[in-house]
């Protein structure tokens, strides 16, 4: 029930504080790494406190595809798959150090490869799902390209993608 109001929330934000909460999480995850590196003041973070920014792209994104999938009426197969790729992009960005530990060095390319692969089916998936929801026709593929490219490029995207998932009507 929490989860489903704080989802809401987000869904409902209006493009500034959505683009402020991610950008401000961002600068100062920027600020504590600059202070764990110099190592001044005796600042020591500890490192769940870095990877808020990441957090709250991530959640944004899997909202943006949440509702655009529940607006589209696609099959639930594919949103099972988009939520495996969620979740491993998810764990490779809070775990590194622990993924990266227990493999050997001659693995460590397949585990980059393996977490880009996801990284990009996410995006994918959340374009294909943003895509279909807005356009409810038949779409081409330069239209999922675009809709990738906004999801991408934050800056630009958020302005554009927060303002269409606003008008999505949400089925319980």
């Amino acid at each position: 029930m929490r989860i489903s109001l704080f989802l809401e929330k987000i869904k409902n934000a209006k493009s500034f504080e959505v683009f402020a909460v991610i950008a401000l999480l961002n600068m100062a995850t920027a600020v504590f790494a600059l202070n764990l590196i110099s190592g001044e003041d005796g600042f020591d973070a500890p490192w769940y406190l870095l990877d808020f920014g990441k957090i709250a792209l991530f959640i944004w994104l899997w909202v943006v595809g949440h509702y655009s999938y529940q607006e589209a009426k696609i099959s639930k197969r594919i949103k099972v798959v988009y939520n495996f790729f969620f979740f491993m992009a998810m764990a490779y960005i809070l775990f590194p150090e622990i993924i990266y530990q227990s493999v050997s060095v001659s693995e460590h390319a397949l585990v980059t490869h393996t977490f880009l692969y996801s990284m990009f089916a996410f995006y994918s998936l959340t374009s294909y799902f943003y895509t279909k929801a807005k356009l409810k026709t038949d779409t081409k593929f330069l239209d999922y390209i675009n809709s990738l490219l906004l999801l991408v490029f934050l800056i630009i995207g958020v302005w554009y993608i927060q303002p269409v998932i606003n008008k999505f009507q949400v089925r319980a």
